[in-house]
């Protein structure tokens, strides 16, 4: 089925939602061309064209923020094409990403017709040297002891420039794992605002 199709297909915020299967496919830009050569202004204008609001895909779109950061790093000129080593690892990411698009994820929380006994949400951090986040999950307990569990959002941004000063490694480890944890906070506060649970 194509999920260009109007007819199958509702697009909003850089996601489809296919209303007959009833799923979200996240919207992503075409791989480069071979003929095609990637520069640090390639790589940031096609992070910003990846729009996922809802946080379903972050594992995989974090890896090419944390490139563009590296990009940054090395003080590299908008259009100079990018080190053999890096180039090879955005090639590699951009054709990941494009692969996203053929990985549906069902919009129901609540999969299954049945009488629910117990709901809870469950919170999750981390935080790296490159990276920091936070997801939460909707855990639902059926009236025949069947048990779900669903992705409800998540959120993950690249660690500050500043943990790769030694002497502040510390400080931002801590600044890290806080923000992290706030992040969770904020995610958890929200949603328990929005779904009603027992």
């Amino acid at each position: 089925m194509n999920i260009q199709d109007p007819l199958n297909s509702s697009k909003s915020l850089g996601i489809h939602w296919n209303v007959n299967s009833d799923q979200f496919h996240i919207s992503v830009p075409s791989p480069l061309s071979q003929d095609e050569t990637p520069t640090k202004r390639v790589v940031a204008s096609t992070v910003a064209k990846v729009f996922d609001i809802l946080g379903l895909f972050s594992p995989a779109i974090i890896q090419g923020k944390i490139l563009l950061q590296k990009l940054w790093t090395l003080k590299l000129d908008w259009d100079t094409p990018l080190p053999e080593n890096i180039s090879n690892l955005w090639k590699e990411w951009t054709l990941r990403l494009h692969n996203l698009s053929a990985h549906p994820v069902d919009r129901r929380l609540i999969p299954l017709n049945l009488p629910i006994l117990n709901q809870q949400l469950h919170g999750f951090l981390d935080a790296s040297n490159s990276a920091y986040g936070a997801v939460i999950y909707l855990r639902t307990v059926y009236s025949n002891s069947e048990v779900t569990i669903t992705l409800i959002t998540s959120k993950a941004c690249v660690t500050p420039l500043t943990s790769y000063n030694s002497s502040l490694g510390t400080l931002c480890c801590s600044f890290t794992e806080q923000t992290s944890h706030d992040c969770s906070i904020r995610l958890g506060h929200t949603l328990f605002q929005c779904i009603c649970l027992d």
